[in-house]
């Protein structure tokens, strides 16, 4: 299915965007002015891409914003667009900006500069959400201080065993992603090697790595001359640094801030291949008109393991054809996935294979069909009559894929109408976990009932098709907690996380809860369930995932014990946990996965 993209073309004269209306008063507007810096010298940074995001629907003027265009350094007036609010800017030679005409709200900051990451204001990395800026209403907000953090790059050579260059191949540096009580390694950076084998990986933030090799040739199906019969099928196979097959037992690249790592060279491993070949079996879903003369379907062939979302191979099933043939395929576990692209009702299959020391043929991929799953969200107790309630459409519940190995398999999404019911469409037999997103203000999650069972916190198996209605309890009378992060020194921690965990910690983090402190340190959390919990106000790195279950574990006797009950406002005053602590843990964690 191809995305839809929507295109928005302004065409506005410079007169218009100095001098069309808005629903804010001149006198409510307000001001920001700050400059933008080398976070490790200090120096100013000139020609910042900057960006002022509203976020939440806290703000004057509701889901309707601007987009500001930029005259010298200040933001000028725009038009208005529904569910955007966004200022552009860019620092001058000093390293100063001035937003000028802001809504009152909640914002976020970002600047960007080629050779630097990306980085929101008060964050030390560049997947940190940063510091919430709050603008009431004619605020002036003074020496806002936006710091760059400047790239990280690692370089190398691929060569062969013999010490010659290999030029075409795929280089990731693969980072760490803790999610659903499992550990998973995504890219993070890609490259290839040149004519002499170098590579360089850009782009890249302070922390550790592991980097792998792929013969791009093998991935694209465009292998070497089949070997002659009776011998064996030797080629390039994927390799970790500095040239193990395995991930266990390659080395861990680590990277500080700004630092340009050279030498980081791969011996790629040669390696006996094999063939996996087989057919796809079951009734074929009709084909869609508007795709006629296209292909069919998709198969890839993944590692089992997960560790990174490289296919090694990948083909179209032509019409009128069922089989496949994947070559250059190394000794391992993989699994064998098919989904149609093209068809209205999608239909998905899997096989896991065993690649020992010969080909592997007969795989047979038995097409499941896909099926509905049907629910209704019931919602208990009354809604604040003061809170904005948007009532229940447009709340999303979503099947999230708990299966490792599947290559095309994603998230089944339901969205409730007004009076709550809920229809799951093309859902794969597999394993799942429910996620609720959006439920109206100040209820939370009471239940996720599925065929009578409790299911929260919970892996699902579906694998044999529906196993009931859905049934999804909110109640209104959440409870709201606020109050303040402070430093060891006592001073406001701005930009610190703050993490609410329950007594007992899912792997799906339903009932986790996390916010951010804003630029005076000060934070809130909404939507909390009655019970007890467990608050930490943390200062973290790029890489460090709050939602990993064995750090936070490691960090239980930090935490300040609170308690709340149906609508309960709690204040809570919070000490950022210690560095060194904090360091102890994430090690802990690491060396557990």
């Amino acid at each position: 299915m191809r995305p839809k993209i929507l295109v928005l073309c302004l065409i506005v004269s410079t007169a218009q965007m100095f001098s069309q209306s808005t629903d804010v008063p001149d006198k409510g507007k307000c001001v920001i002015t700050g400059r933008v810096t080398h976070a490790q010298t200090g120096e100013a940074l000139r020609k910042v891409s900057l960006r002022l995001i509203h976020v939440g629907g806290g703000g004057v003027g509701g889901s309707v914003g601007r987009i500001g265009f930029i005259s010298g350094g200040v933001i000028a007036g725009g038009g208005n667009f529904p569910d955007i609010q966004a200022y552009t800017g860019t620092s001058e030679a000093d390293g100063s900006f001035r937003f000028e005409g802001v809504k009152p709200g909640d914002y976020m900051l970002s600047g960007q500069r080629p050779g630097f990451l990306e980085m929101n204001y008060g964050s030390k990395s560049r997947m940190q959400a940063g510091t919430t800026l709050h603008l009431v209403a004619g605020q002036t907000l003074t020496d806002i201080k936006l710091e760059l953090m400047p790239q990280s790059v690692i370089s190398g050579r691929v060569v062969d065993a013999d010490g010659d260059p290999i030029g075409g191949v795929g280089v990731q540096a693969l980072g760490r992603l803790p999610g659903g009580g499992k550990i998973h390694y995504f890219p993070v950076s890609n490259a290839s090697t040149d004519e002499t084998g170098a590579f360089r990986l850009a782009n890249l933030s302070p922390g550790k790595y592991y980097i792998v090799t792929e013969n791009r040739m093998n991935m694209m199906g465009m292998n070497e001359a089949p070997a002659a019969p009776g011998k064996p099928d030797i080629r390039p196979v994927r390799t970790y640094y500095p040239g193990s097959l395995a991930r266990q037992n390659a080395n861990i690249v680590e990277v500080a801030a700004g630092q340009e790592l050279s030498g980081i060279n791969i011996r790629q491993v040669t390696s006996a291949t094999f063939h996996v070949r087989g057919k796809v079996v079951g009734k074929f879903a009709e084909e869609d008109p508007k795709f006629r003369g296209g292909p069919r379907a998709m198969i890839a062939i993944t590692p089992k393991d997960g560790d990174s979302p490289f296919e090694l191979g990948r083909e179209l099933l032509e019409e009128n054809s069922n089989t496949f043939d994947f070559s250059g395929i190394a000794p391992g576990s993989y699994v064998v996935s098919y989904q149609t692209v093209n068809n209205r009702t999608q239909q998905y299959a899997q096989q896991v294979v065993e690649v020992g020391s010969s080909d592997v043929n007969n795989v047979t991929l038995n097409i499941v069909p896909t099926f509905s799953l049907h629910g209704q969200i019931v919602v208990e107790g009354t809604p604040d009559a003061s809170a904005n309630q948007k009532g229940l459409a447009g709340m999303h519940v979503i099947l999230m894929n708990d299966s490792d190995g599947q290559a095309f398999r994603g998230n089944a999404n339901a969205q409730s109408t007004s009076d709550g019911t809920l229809e799951f469409l093309n859902v794969a037999p597999g394993k799942v976990r429910f996620r609720t997103l959006n439920p109206p203000a100040g209820s939370y999650v009471k239940s996720i009932r599925l065929g009578g069972q409790d299911v929260v916190g919970k892996v699902v198996d579906l694998s044999q098709g529906s196993a009931g209605d859905v049934q999804v309890v909110l109640r209104y009378g959440a409870a709201a907690l606020s109050g303040t992060v402070r430093a060891q020194d006592a001073k406001p921690a701005a930009a610190a996380s703050v993490v609410v965990i329950p007594d007992q910690m899912p792997t799906d983090l339903l009932g986790f809860h996390s916010a951010k402190a804003d630029q005076n340190g000060i934070f809130k959390i909404k939507g909390l369930a009655p019970g007890h919990y467990r608050a930490l106000a943390l200062q973290v790195d790029e890489g460090t995932n709050l939602g990993d279950p064995d750090l936070l574990k490691n960090l239980v006797d930090k935490a300040a014990d609170f308690e709340v009950k149906e609508n309960d406002i709690r204040q809570l005053n919070l000490t950022l946990v210690p560095a060194d602590d904090l360091q102890k843990a994430i090690a802990a964690a690491e060396s557990a996965n």
